[in-house]
């Protein structure tokens, strides 16, 4: 089965097949004699007569039998392309016999999936938020689960035959055959031979150096292939991230010595008793003439899905994808360091990203820059079709070429990893999302680099937050279609799914349907340009960066600019992308920074490199602030077991935690706001959902959202006065708690400042907890430094956007030159800082700022509504009651 990506090709094949029939037809028979010849002669002349006298009845046709045929000619390819619709509906129906019904999912299992670590690691938040995205929730008992999700494969491999008929597992086994460098490079190797086919040129020419075999022809390019004159990149097979990789250039002592190294290490590893494996190394030709990006190196990570191993079928995303950029200049002249040579390695500030839209327009601009001239004047013969000046579709004819990459690699691997023995496996099928690293050259032919099964999951960009979501979400769509069919015994058909829109942004590059021994694979062949050799390309272009020295004020260079260890950490990811968004860029020295966020644990920041504008996070006294804050709510409020809690209404009453954010924005005049925030509702296996039942048709609520908390205080049967609603009255409480922490914490702050001489101004974005009664009443219960809560729900996506988002907005206000002239105590002060206005403060709401007017020098939030008065637990046995439930809650509270 084919689909309409492949339409094109496969007429052209067939075009080609029926010209080359009719040009070696054979005739019919000969003539034998002259007397048959004169025979047929008379025939011929008889029937002219004869037509002559009919030819005029039959001009007025002629106009119309030739415009018919010019219409044919015209819609072929429509009349190709129903013809084979129909083909396909057919072999559909041919094949619904033959397709075989799986075990249904029981109705406890459906819509649960396990995971392996806490959703709030950073490799699950994305798949545990495309699941959520569609209404499943997280089961911490595996053996309830439907899916189970693991980002790297399971070692031992027992679990492949612990699993029931229904559950899906995301890891296929003996995925390191493909994954790792060496084995990919030999299986590649040994299936183009096996297949008799051309090897494709995307895999560049390598030698698995622990074969002496390999090692010996390795020798041999090297002596007699002109092996010596060209760049190496030996690579430890099993290692990523720039890890373990060198670069042998042209001529290099490195490259000349490398086989004797290499037989070195083989033969000290096998003297070695105490160490079984030997040595890995694998080492490929490297790829000169390079595309570069602003005078960078790039590369470029793509995704494909093993959306079904019974029927082999296999996607590839077409619309998100992106593309890594080095740190520094790309240089094919100097091969000493790998900086310049790889993208991923160094985590400087310099290393960046595009979309897969934007290196589409890129590829296209290169095109229309550099090829595009050579080939409308003729320079350059035998043009891929697609690169021709009269098609113009440099983009289409990398991503062919990324297509057929990945479904030569399936085609290889189909009996190895891509299948489903029940000897193997006890699951029915089984799904997996990889990813593959490639390369382009400036005659836009692809290269890949290496294939990876689990594939790291950053979100330091907004855009990857956009991208996890289509690609794992659109996994999770089409995981259920393809469950659904084979629970109802019908055939899992790709031209259905790609009708009725279950691919999304995948389109499929391996079909191989069920009780038929060919598959239908992505293929796509055509003839390169000439290459260039290397040392041919060298980049002049000035990479982005201020090289100017430090001062004591704010510069053009350093304005929109951040200072940030830790920037792709899970906690550090969403203050990042506020960052980007607002068109900040990262530094890498702290003096060139206009902001500095730290809250990486024991980093120290060198105060002699910091300047007097800066704004800096953390304050520097901030642990002893909260040390000396614990005893204060110690002190006043009261911290015990809150009696008669309010209750979490679900299949099982539980206990929750509110969790609200609170701003100081400065100390000196104190700015502190509020921010609404999410419950904690700790986890139960005896009422696992997540979501609140919705309306057909609606996306139901998760219950960790404030949507769910006002829910939950509207079935409180407590009256207010006035037009007070229940939330308002909880979040007024809430507010009214902070007001004197904030008091207290810009006290203990600006005391230190003061005393210690410090210049910069400091901010601060915290956390703390409440517990409410059944009366309504609030109780603080514990305060955060720092709290940035798991992302595996958009709601924390979001709510983390707005939170870091409008603090950095607001930052941007206090950095006015109106405020620091007129002077932080002064009230004019505060009449220039209302361009804080609810646009740019967002859900903030305020705390503490400077009076408006005459009187006292500050405002502050009140909530004067009535309580209902706490009921204070009197007995002992009233206590105990609660106190298993308490210990547990605790246990689960500090694991947040």
């Amino acid at each position: 089965m084919h689909p309409p990506s492949s339409i094109s090709i496969q007429l052209q094949k067939r075009r080609n097949v029926q010209r080359d029939s009719r040009r070696h037809r054979p005739y019919s028979g000969a003539f034998g004699s002259t007397t048959t010849l004169l025979l047929i002669l008379a025939v011929v002349s008889i029937t002219i007569s004869t037509i002559s006298i009919v030819v005029q009845h039959r001009n007025a046709s002629m106009h119309q039998t030739v415009m018919h045929q010019l219409e044919e000619d015209m819609t072929t390819s429509i009349g190709v392309w129903k013809q084979t619709q129909q083909q396909r509906r057919r072999r559909r129906d041919a094949h619904r016999h033959l397709q075989r019904t799986l075990t249904p999912v029981p109705d406890h299992a459906k819509k649960l999936f396990w995971m392996k670590f806490s959703p709030h690691h950073k490799l699950y938040e994305p798949v545990a938020r495309a699941f959520h995205s569609r209404g499943w929730s997280l089961t911490r008992q595996q053996h309830k689960a439907h899916v189970i999700w693991r980002d790297q494969p399971t070692s031992p491999r027992g679990i492949y035959t612990r699993l029931q008929p229904w559950q899906r597992y995301n890891q296929l086994p003996h995925t390191d055959a493909w994954d790792d460098k060496d084995a990919l490079a030999q299986r590649m190797e040994e299936y183009y031979r096996e297949t008799d086919t051309e090897p494709l040129h995307s895999f560049p020419e390598s030698y698995v150096l622990h074969q002496p075999k390999a090692l010996q022809r390795f020798q041999q390019r090297l002596n007699n292939g002109g092996g010596l004159d060209i760049p190496w990149v030996l690579k430890q097979p099993t290692v990523n991230m720039g890890k373990g990789v060198t670069i042998l250039g042209p001529q290099s002592k490195e490259l000349k010595n490398i086989v004797q190294t290499v037989q070195k290490k083989l033969k000290d590893q096998t003297e070695d008793s105490d160490d079984e494996d030997p040595p890995r190394l694998v080492i490929q030709q490297y790829i000169c003439n390079e595309m570069t990006y602003q005078g960078r190196k790039i590369d470029f990570r793509v995704f494909w899905m093993v959306a079904s191993v019974d029927p082999l079928i296999v996607l590839y995303h077409t619309q998100h994808n992106y593309v890594r950029i080095g740190h520094a200049l790309y240089d094919e002249s100097n091969f000493a360091s790998t900086k310049s040579h790889l993208t991923t390695h160094t985590f400087g500030a310099e290393e960046g990203k595009l979309t897969w839209e934007q290196f589409r327009a890129f590829v296209q601009e290169q095109y229309d820059k550099t090829l595009k001239p050579q080939l409308s004047t003729g320079q350059l013969n035998n043009i891929p079709r697609l690169l021709h000046p009269s098609h113009a579709k440099p983009f289409q004819h990398v991503e062919q070429q990324i297509k057929t990459v990945l479904s030569h690699i399936v085609d290889a691997y189909k009996d190895i990893t891509f299948h489903s023995h029940p000897h193997e496996m006890t699951s029915e099928n089984v799904f997996a999302v990889h990813a593959a690293d490639m390369i382009l050259d400036n005659n836009f032919d692809v290269f890949l680099i290496e294939g990876t099964d689990g594939p790291g999951k950053d979100e330091d960009y907004d855009f990857r937050i956009d991208m996890h979501n289509a690609i794992f979400g659109e996994m999770v769509d089409v995981l259920e279609y393809i469950v659904q069919q084979q629970e109802n015994g019908k055939a899992v058909d790709v031209d259905e799914m790609k009708e009725i829109g279950i691919l999304g942004g995948y389109d499929v590059i391996y079909n191989q349907p069920p009780e038929e021994d060919q598959a239908w694979m992505f293929d796509y062949r055509f003839e390169r340009l000439p290459q260039k050799g290397c040392g041919s390309h060298s980049s002049q272009v000035q990479v982005v960066g201020s090289t100017e020295s430090a001062t004591d004020t704010l510069t053009q260079s350093t304005a929109k600019t951040f200072y940030m260890p830790g920037r792709v950490f899970s906690d550090g990811e969403p203050v990042t992308r506020s960052f980007r968004r607002l068109g900040y860029r990262p530094v890498d020295d702290i003096a060139d920074a206009q902001i500095i966020y730290n809250r990486v644990e024991n980093e120290h920041l060198p105060s002699e490199r910091m300047q007097p504008y800066q704004f800096v996070s953390p304050f520097p006294n901030e642990v002893d602030i909260f040390h000396h804050l614990e005893t204060y709510l110690d002190r006043t409020m009261s911290r015990g077991v809150v009696c008669n809690p309010l209750l979490y209404n679900g299949s099982q009453d539980r206990r929750f935690q509110i969790v609200v954010y609170w701003l100081i924005l400065s100390t000196d005049p104190l700015l502190a706001l509020y921010h609404d925030g999410f419950i904690y509702l700790p986890y139960s296996a005896s009422d696992e959902m997540e979501f609140i039942s919705a309306a057909k048709g609606e996306m139901p609520t998760w219950r960790g959202s404030w949507i769910s908390l006002e829910k939950q205080l509207r079935q409180q049967q407590v009256k207010f006065s006035g037009r007070e609603t229940a939330m308002d009255h909880v979040r007024g409480q809430l507010k009214q708690a902070l007001v004197p922490i904030a008091r207290v914490f810009a006290t203990k702050a600006t005391q230190y400042n003061q005393l210690n001489d410090i210049a910069q101004r400091h901010c601060g974005l915290f956390a703390a907890e409440f517990e409410i009664d059944q009366h309504l009443n609030v109780f603080l219960t514990q305060l955060h430094d720092d709290l940035v809560a798991g992302e595996e729900h958009q709601y924390i996506v979001d709510l983390h956007d707005e939170l870091y988002g409008k603090t950095l907005g607001m930052l941007e206000c206090l950095n006015s030159t109106t405020f620091t002239t007129h002077g932080r105590n002064s009230r004019q002060s505060w009449k220039t800082l209302k361009i804080l206005t609810q646009d740019k403060m967002g859900g903030f709401q305020w705390l503490v700022h400077p009076a408006t007017s005459a009187g006292p020098k500050q405002w502050t939030f009140q909530h004067n509504s009535g309580k209902q008065r706490a009921r204070e637990c009197k007995s002992k046995v009233e206590r105990l009651d609660i106190t298993e439930d308490a210990i547990n809650w605790e246990k689960q509270r500090t694991s947040i």
